[in-house]
């Protein structure tokens, strides 16, 4: 209808809180901290275990499937059971190498963020206003961008940048595409 010239935009945010638990965090510090140890801890079992049975395995995964050929007696579980020291091997070196594949994960889904949510792994935890309390919390959620020319939404972005300068050139990039405008 002609009421939209492009010619002045006007861009707000504001950040909606996520439908995650806010007790489910993830951060980028402490996982690149924790993400060492199981490479430590590996380095140190795998020529110990290798003597121990002696195997010759070049990576703990080719360790682990032939430990478990060596299995003779069905594993045991529970209260007041022995689990023997090939069961035990065999645990912890499972264990081991879960958790690097789990801080892997963790490192993939950062994407550039510093921390994330379990529960909603694209929300991101950010400050939001006080509630009646004057509780400020970080919580998980969402940067929302608008921009807006004669009372009119052109564009909007849901981004998990905490803060809306980085979100501008995406949200004009969007517009851009959606709009065909310049």
């Amino acid at each position: 209808m002609g009421e939209i010239k492009f010619e002045h935009l006007f861009v707000d945010g504001t950040k909606i809180e996520a439908n995650a638990n806010k007790y489910s965090f993830v951060w980028k510090k402490s996982t690149t901290k924790y993400e060492t140890r199981p490479y430590g801890k590996l380095a140190k079992l795998m020529p110990e275990l290798s003597s121990k049975y002696g195997i010759i395995a070049e990576t703990p995964e080719d360790l682990l499937s032939a430990l478990k050929d060596r299995i003779t007696t069905p594993f045991v579980y529970g209260r007041g059971k022995r689990k023997s020291e090939l069961q035990r091997d065999i645990e912890l070196l499972q264990e081991l190498l879960s958790r690097k594949d789990k801080y892997a994960k963790y490192q993939e889904t950062f994407k550039g963020r510093n921390s994330f949510s379990k529960t909603d792994p694209d929300a991101t935890f950010m400050h939001m206003k006080d509630d009646h309390m004057r509780n400020a919390q970080l919580k998980p959620g969402y940067n929302i961008q608008f921009g807006v020319e004669g009372e009119y939404i052109t564009g909007v972005l849901v981004s998990s940048e905490r803060s809306d300068q980085p979100a501008l050139i995406p949200l004009l990039d969007n517009m851009e595409t959606h709009l065909g405008t310049t």
